[in-house]
């Protein structure tokens, strides 16, 4: 058993994608994604615990709590060794077998260590909890059946953020996003993408407000430069088209015609 990764929240190039940590199995994360059942043996006991994927080969489970009716029961900590190195630490509370409110995961990964602190439910995350991953990226708040979910944070070591509201392991809703490059939008989200009304900040001064589809520049909008010129019109999957009206810092105003990003007059 092993923690399966958490570094699928993935930034990329105006997406985010916070996919799910995995669920504790056996005081271990695994997949909720189509979620077998095994009944893992507790080493030095007749009990067990559930887990939705197989012990791998020479790896034991140890627990220190009860055992109720066969099942993991109480207070206690489980941990899963392989030989003599410690793969997974869970201290909290087991009902029939599974993790149960309150509780601390601490597996070991390729790159250290990573870690949960936070509510479970039936196995999984569930509720408010903090997720850290072994570079020191952490993402804190809501998780429903082991996906982010409500309201929360992710502080990447590598400057990406991202703050504000999540459904389903991704950001639905209002939501504030900052690139390693300085950009930054704030504005709606939909399954992950910038969808909606929002605004991006560019480095350099220049700033975007308006409609956003499928993560770009869509529909009506305005564009302020840095010197203050503003540029009102419409854009098509992330192009300025048709006929804007520019305003310059000067107070004088023009009429331009765009095609393809292109101004063509």
């Amino acid at each position: 058993m092993r923690m399966k990764a958490f570094t699928c929240i993935v930034l990329l190039l105006l997406a985010l994608c916070l996919v799910a940590p995995a669920s504790l199995a056996a005081g271990q994360p695994a997949s909720a994604k189509a979620a077998a059942d095994y009944w893992l043996p507790v080493d030095g006991t007749d009990c067990q615990a559930w887990s939705d994927e197989p012990l791998a080969k020479g790896e034991i489970i140890r627990w220190s709590g009860g055992c109720q009716e066969g099942k993991l029961s109480g207070k206690g900590v489980l941990e899963v060794f392989a030989g003599d190195k410690r793969a997974l630490r869970f201290e909290g509370t087991m009902r029939s077998g599974r993790a149960e409110g309150p509780g601390k995961v601490e597996a070991a990964v390729k790159d250290g260590t990573e870690r949960y602190d936070g509510g479970f439910a039936n196995g999984f995350f569930e509720g408010y909890g903090a997720y850290e991953l072994a570079d020191g990226s952490r993402y804190e708040g809501g998780f429903r059946n082991d996906k982010p979910d409500g309201f929360g944070v992710y502080k990447g070591t590598d400057g990406n953020i991202y703050q504000g509201e999540i459904k389903d392991g991704q950001p639905q809703g209002k939501g504030f996003r900052v690139w390693p490059n300085g950009e930054q939008y704030e504005g709606a989200f939909v399954k992950g993408k910038q969808q909606g009304m929002g605004t991006l900040l560019f480095p350099n001064g220049d700033v975007y407000e308006g409609q956003f589809g499928d993560d770009k520049a869509d529909g009506a909008g305005k564009f302020t430069t840095a010197d203050g010129t503003v540029f009102a019109g419409q854009w098509r999957d992330g192009k300025a088209e048709g006929t804007f009206t520019v305003a310059k810092p000067n107070g004088s105003r023009e009429e331009q015609v765009w095609k393809n990003d292109q101004r063509v007059n």
